[in-house]
């Protein structure tokens, strides 16, 4: 049972990302409780209302990696995990800009299913600088 919650919250993130790679805001709205709390590697916070308009302004990709943990808790379950995303390039370089994260997120069972309720992001240091 537990690994198929497991299993289930792993493809709910994986819709997660695809949205948000799409730029598609109605999945999010179902995949994120209303009173979405989502804090960004810079520390900016904003809720669910900004981070989906910040998102049509501001497009990436993003993905996980193979290290994503889920344990849950009865009806809440806790996420963590290396985080991709990807940006336009913002100058005449025509780079994208790459940044790893680790994630933190709260899923929690509502009326409407699974939901994600909060998510932190902390930046990676390159490999050479941990330890």
């Amino acid at each position: 049972m537990a690994d198929d919650l497991t299993a289930q919250l792993l493809e709910l993130e994986s819709a997660r990302c695809l949205a948000i790679t799409n730029g598609d805001v109605e999945p999010l709205k179902a995949l994120n409780s209303a009173d979405l709390t989502y804090t960004h590697t810079g520390g900016q916070t904003e809720d669910l209302e900004s981070f989906l308009g910040n998102l049509v302004k501001y497009p990436r990709k993003v993905w996980r990696s193979d290290d994503v943990t889920v344990r849950v808790y009865g009806d809440t379950a806790v996420m963590t995990g290396t985080l991709h995303a990807s940006f336009p390039a913002r100058d005449d370089s025509g780079e994208e800009i790459f940044l790893d994260s680790h994630a933190l997120q709260v899923w929690v069972k509502q009326d409407a299913g699974w939901q994600q309720t909060a998510f932190a992001a902390s930046a990676q240091l390159p490999e050479a600088l941990r330890g």
